[in-house]
């Protein structure tokens, strides 16, 4: 029982610390990739501003997840357990198609079209 009050009094603040860690961790992504978008209108670079937002965002999501992985255990609930499970389902949806999105944005880059296999466009060059 002194363990169970231990943990529930530890999550009172571990919760919040990891929710404020995504809300961070998202508006440094959105900012940086604003920065360089900016940069990037006037003196065009390298910097590939997609890649790093998606990347920030898709962190970000991960501690918004853990922190509603960890309210299952306050909560007691039927109604709120059922609240709280839609909310994970769609984070984890959100986050799919944001590691989707990331994962077809860097084939694109290195020339990988998703209907030809890379091993059929080394053929196609040779001809």
């Amino acid at each position: 029982m002194a363990i169970e009050h231990f943990l529930l009094e530890a999550l009172e603040w571990v919760v919040p610390i990891c929710e404020i860690i995504a809300v961070i961790v998202i508006l440094v992504a959105v900012g940086t990739a604003f920065f360089y978008y900016i940069r990037n209108i006037f003196t065009p670079d390298e910097k590939d501003v997609k890649i790093n937002l998606i990347s920030g965002l898709s962190v970000g999501l991960e501690f918004a997840m853990a922190a509603e992985i960890l309210k299952t255990i306050q909560k007691h609930d039927l109604m709120d357990l059922a609240l709280l499970g839609a909310v994970i389902v769609m984070r984890v949806i959100l986050a799919f198609a944001i590691h989707y999105e990331l994962k077809d944005h860097k084939k694109m880059q290195m020339g990988v079209h998703q209907n030809q296999h890379p091993h059929q466009q080394e053929g196609n060059k040779k001809q």
